[in-house]
């Protein structure tokens, strides 16, 4: 019986044993794949600080020179950001805009350079309105007092417009959308695109602003290498950030 009860406690005792060392186990694994995710999210915190480092960056430089440019700037170590593409550099002014000739005409809409040594060159053009109804088209595209394109287009569709360049610290004016509807009572929105093929949206009816906007990729380097992207717009007469916003096109 002695050696019975001898039995019993050591196979009790291997199941005491062997259950401490599952359960060690697990909650090792538990606080290492913990760890992990905190090293993650700490990875991605500080990325979208980088990311904010840059878009104050671009202000700065902005402010005390009236441009800036596009670089790749390391913090420390293996953290850094990276800020511009051509079309962050387009500064568009929509404070004198207006609607004439019956309200088919949009005018006075202006897109300036504020990139500190390079040209910027403007591909197409992209016209959205709405409410639109299925009859209404853009028929025309001038700028700079030149006819850039002319036809016939639904809202929303990319157009490729003869390549228009806006050389270091020019704004070009005298441009003109022409519709073959009454536009009054509608948002008319343009995306300019580059022949970086980047992209600079804005709203120019009805509105009142002078800004540009700012692309920033924070970046870590620790073996893997992690990236956030945010982008910013920029109001140079109230020197304030209007707009924030993340997107996973990184530079």
């Amino acid at each position: 019986m002695a050696n019975t009860n001898k039995g019993i406690a050591l196979i009790t005792l291997a199941i005491i044993i062997a259950f401490v060392a599952i359960s060690s186990l697990g909650i090792a694994s538990f606080v290492f794949n913990r760890l992990q995710v905190s090293a993650v999210n700490l990875s991605q915190i500080r990325t979208i600080y980088l990311a904010q480092a840059g878009i104050y960056r671009a202000i700065y430089d902005y402010r005390n020179e009236g441009a800036w440019q596009e670089m790749e700037v390391n913090i420390s170590g293996i953290q850094y950001f990276r800020i511009g593409e051509n079309g962050s550099f387009a500064l568009v002014d929509t404070r004198e805009d207006d609607l004439i000739g019956n309200n088919t005409m949009l005018r006075n809409w202006k897109v300036g350079n504020v990139h500190k040594a390079n040209p910027i060159t403007i591909t197409h053009i992209t016209v959205s309105w709405s409410p639109n109804i299925s009859s209404e088209r853009i028929e025309k595209i001038r700028i700079n007092n030149k006819t850039k394109w002319t036809g016939s287009e639904t809202s929303g569709t990319q157009i490729d417009i003869t390549d228009t360049t806006i050389n270091v610290g020019d704004e070009i004016d005298n441009n003109r959308f022409e519709f073959n509807s009454d536009m009054s009572g509608k948002t008319i929105t343009a995306i300019f695109r580059f022949s970086d093929n980047s992209a600079r949206s804005a709203v120019l009816y009805p509105a009142n602003r002078k800004e540009f906007s700012i692309k920033s990729t924070g970046k870590i380097q620790d073996g893997q290498t992690w990236k956030r992207t945010l982008e910013a717009t920029y109001d140079v007469v109230n020197s304030k950030i209007t707009s924030w916003k993340e997107t996973f096109n990184h530079l």
